[in-house]
C-alpha cells in the first residue's frame, strides 16, 4: 500500500549495509519497530480501505521525516520497520523516534479520512558480532512488545537482561527457517465425524515439525515462534504444498476430499491474503470446493472489517469457512446473525465434562439451536469419550472431532494407525 521496500528486498539491503558499517562505541546502526497502536479500530471505524490509506499515509510520514539514508519497510498489518545504517548513539536514534511521534500528535489526513494514532516503538542497537537484519527485528520486536505494556505511546530500547530469552528465539526461528526449506514440515491429518451416521465428512490439517535432533513437535511448540518472527507465511506455504502432494492419495485412503485448513491470525492481516489463497490452491489443482478454512473468533473481532471481507472473498470463491473457537471469547448471538460463515467449531470449554454439567448442555444446545435456525452447521472439538459423543449428538451437534474418534496421523501411518481402521 505505501511505497515502502519490499520486506525481502529490505532484509537484503540491510544485511548487505550492515556489513559494510564501520561500528563505533556508543554509536551504532540502530533499528526500529513501529506498531501502531489500536488499528483494528481503524478498520472497524474507517472500513478497510480507510484503514488502507491510513497504512499509506503512516508510511508515507516516516520516508519523509526519516534521514534519507534510512531503509524502511512494512513489515505486515500495522508493524513497519526503519533501519538506521549509519552510525547512531542513544540520544539520536531517540530523537528521530520522537520526531514520528511529534509529527502525529496531529491526526493523520487522507482525502477521505483523519485519524489520531500513535505507535509503539521498539529499539534495538545493533552490535557488531550480529550484523543480522531479522535478528535484530526480533529483539526490536520484543522491545516494542515491552512499550504496549508499559501503556503504548512510547518507546523502549532492548535490553540485555531479555537476551536469554531472544536467544533462544533467534536460534529456534533459524531452525525453523530451514526446516521449511528442508521438507521437515509435514502434514498430520485428524477426522471430522458426520454425528448423524459416524463417517467421516473432512479432514483436518494439523502441521508437525520433525525436528532432526527433538523429534516430532506440535504447533503449540513452534507456532509461537512463527508468529513471532514472521516465518506464519513460510510455514502456510508449506502446510499447503504438502496438501497439494496428499490429496489424491487421502481422498482415495477415506473417500473424502473435504480439507480443514486453520489460518493463523497473522495471514488475515494481509490485504490479498484471501486471493492468494485460492491462488495457492489453484496452482496445486485442489478443488476449492473441498476446503474448509478455519479463522479463530479472536481473530475476527480484532478487525471485523477486515475479518468480513476476507470470508467474504473465500466464500465467493466456493471456499467454506468456519468460526473456530467460538465461545472462547466475546461471541454473541447478536453477532452471529451477521457474519457470513458455513459453520462455527465451538470451543473446548463446551466439550470438557458436558456430560456431568447440566449447564454447558442447556448452554451449548441453544447455541447449537440458534446456529441451525441460522443454517450454519455446529462443529465440537476435543471430544474425548464415547459420553461426551452421546450427549453432544443428541444435543443436535452437526460434526465432531477428538481423540475419541482418532488422533492426528501423518498420511503414510493411517493405514496401520487402528483408529483410522474404520474411516479407510
Amino acid at each position: 500500500i505505501s511505497k515502502l521496500l519490499n520486506a525481502e528486498i529490505f532484509e537484503q539491503m540491510g544485511d548487505e549495509a550492515l556489513n559494510t558499517s564501520k561500528w563505533q562505541d556508543k554509536a551504532l546502526p540502530a533499528l526500529v519497530v513501529f506498531n501502531i497502536d489500536h488499528f483494528h479500530r481503524m478498520n472497524t471505524a474507517f472500513g478497510i480501505g480507510g484503514g488502507n490509506r491510513i497504512i499509506s499515509a503512516f508510511g508515507d510520514l516516516l520516508t519523509r521525516t526519516l534521514p534519507a539514508d534510512t531503509l524502511i519497510t512494512r513489515l505486515h498489518s500495522d508493524h513497519f520497520v526503519a533501519l538506521f545504517p549509519s552510525n547512531r548513539s542513544h540520544f539520536d536514534i531517540s530523537k528521530h523516534v520522537d520526531k514520528i511521534r511529534q509529527q502525529l500528535s496531529r491526526p493523520i489526513k487522507t482525502p477521505s479520512e483523519s485519524a489520531s494514532i500513535t505507535v509503539s516503538a521498539g529499539i534495538d542497537l545493533i552490535e557488531d558480532n550480529d550484523r543480522n537484519v531479522r535478528n535484530s527485528i526480533i529483539r526490536a520486536e520484543h522491545a516494542a512488545h515491552k512499550a504496549q505494556e508499559l501503556g503504548r505511546d512510547c518507546f523502549c530500547f532492548y535490553r540485555p537482561e531479555l537476551s536469554e530469552s531472544t536467544a533462544q528465539l533467534i536460534r529456534v526461528s533459524a531452525e525453523l527457517r530451514e526446516a521449511t526449506n528442508a521438507n521437515e514440515i509435514k502434514n498430520a491429518y485428524q477426522p471430522i465425524i458426520r454425528a448423524t451416521d459416524r463417517t467421516i465428512s473432512a479432514v483436518e490439517v494439523l502441521a508437525r515439525w520433525h525436528h532432526p535432533v527433538d523429534g516430532i513437535l506440535r504447533p503449540a511448540t513452534f507456532m509461537p515462534v512463527a508468529e513471532q518472527t514472521g516465518l506464519i507465511p513460510a510455514l502456510t506455504a508449506a502446510v499447503i504444498e504438502n496438501i497439494g502432494d496428499d490429496f489424491s492419495l487421502l481422498s482415495v485412503k477415506l473417500n473424502s476430499g473435504a480439507l480443514c485448513l486453520n489460518i493463523s491470525s497473522i495471514m488475515f492481516k494481509e490485504d490479498d491474503f484471501a486471493d492468494k489463497l485460492l491462488a495457492s490452491f489453484d496452482d496445486l489443482y485442489i478443488p476449492r470446493q473441498k476446503l474448509i478454512v478455519e479463522i479463530t473468533e479472536s481473530t475476527l473481532m480484532a478487525d471485523m472489517a477486515r475479518g468480513l471481507q476476507a470470508i467474504n472473498t473465500l466464500r465467493d470463491g466456493k471456499v467454506k469457512v468456519v468460526l473456530d473457537h467460538f465461545g472462547h471469547g466475546r461471541s454473541s448471538y447478536s453477532y452471529l446473525g451477521q457474519i457470513n460463515v458455513d459453520g462455527i467449531k465451538l470451543d473446548r470449554i463446551f466439550t470438557d465434562d458436558i456430560e456431568h454439567s447440566t449447564h454447558k448442555r442447556t448452554l451449548t444446545k441453544s447455541i447449537v439451536s440458534a446456529a441451525r435456525e441460522l443454517g450454519i452447521a455446529t462443529f465440537v472439538e476435543g471430544v474425548e469419550s464415547k459420553e461426551q459423543a452421546e450427549v453432544l449428538c443428541e444435543i443436535g451437534c452437526d460434526y465432531l472431532q477428538g481423540y475419541y474418534f482418532a488422533r492426528p496421523a501423518l498420511l503414510e501411518e493411517i493405514d496401520r494407525n487402528k483408529d483410522w481402521e474404520k474411516f479407510l
